[in-house]
């Protein structure tokens, strides 16, 4: 960034091209604009600015935040960087939500929070090298900071829209599979083992994996007698963790939500079933 004679600002080059015309990649004139008004401004003015619904003059443009947030990010200003970052996911909630009104609201915030994260490595996704590294060094800057998605600064929301587009989709066929997909109870139970046998051999002789039997049979000996208690996607997520040993990350993929979201939905399902056995426990004294 410089300052011309006249008193406007070089940007940084945009770089890459359309794919279909070939076209070089252009900022908005209003755009151009707007980041030349904002980086003479106060971070106050920033945040001030920043934190608003777009209002032309009262606000910026969300590609004007792209543009602050990559320039964040080369001089590893991460406190500034995160702030930047919270604007614009503050910005993109109204965009995410008029368009995916499917689902409860933990699976639409789980996903507006997978979606916000992609974009975020998406802005910030670098080629590596470039023309201008070894003046990118000498700046302090990252080394390499050609940025690999520059379309983010020239169309903003038509860069989220295909993150959008595919959240609603993981939704969508989450809320299918439950519908046409929902696993009977005794479907849950591995060959072989009958609802009230809990005996430890049938457990490990209907498992066939002697280093999952010690795991799976505490868990079974509570499940077998309270799966039918938990919810659906509940006893979806502790059969799949339990007795197909998959991992956060798989069950997670496949049901639509974050890691998080599955840890946590696992605590609260085995401290449930461990309290529900405690319970007859007592009752069988």
């Amino acid at each position: 960034m410089s300052d011309d004679d006249d008193g406007a600002i070089h940007l940084r080059p945009l770089g890459g091209r359309h794919a279909t015309s070939g076209a070089p990649y252009t900022r908005e004139f209003h755009v151009i604009e707007d980041i030349q008004r904002v980086l003479r401004l106060t971070r106050d003015d920033i945040r001030r600015y920043g934190a608003a619904p777009y209002v032309q003059g009262a606000s910026l443009y969300e590609e004007t935040l792209v543009y602050v947030i990559r320039q964040a990010f080369l001089v590893e200003d991460e406190s500034w960087l995160n702030e930047l970052v919270g604007m614009l996911v503050g910005r993109s909630a109204p965009f995410f939500y008029k368009r995916v009104r499917i689902g409860d609201d933990e699976r639409q915030d789980e996903q507006f929070s997978i979606v916000m994260a992609t974009a975020y490595r998406r802005i910030v996704a670098r080629t590596q090298g470039g023309a201008e590294g070894a003046h990118r060094i000498a700046s302090g800057l990252r080394e390499g900071a050609d940025f690999s998605e520059p379309f983010w600064e020239v169309r903003y929301y038509g860069a989220l829209q295909p993150l959008v587009g595919s959240a609603y989709k993981r939704i969508l066929q989450t809320i299918k599979d439950e519908d046409e997909g929902a696993i009977p109870f005794s479907a849950l139970l591995p060959v072989g083992v009958d609802i009230y046998d809990v005996r430890g051999e049938v457990l490990s002789a209907a498992i066939g994996s002697p280093e999952r039997t010690a795991l799976a049979r505490e868990s079974l000996r509570e499940a077998i007698i309270f799966y039918g208690e938990l919810p659906d996607r509940d006893r979806r997520i502790h059969y799949r963790s339990v007795i197909l040993a998959q991992t956060e990350h798989q069950i997670a993929h496949d049901m639509g939500l974050s890691e998080r979201s599955i840890r946590r939905i696992l605590k609260k399902t085995i401290h449930y079933l461990q309290m529900r056995r405690e319970e007859n426990n007592e009752h069988s004294l």
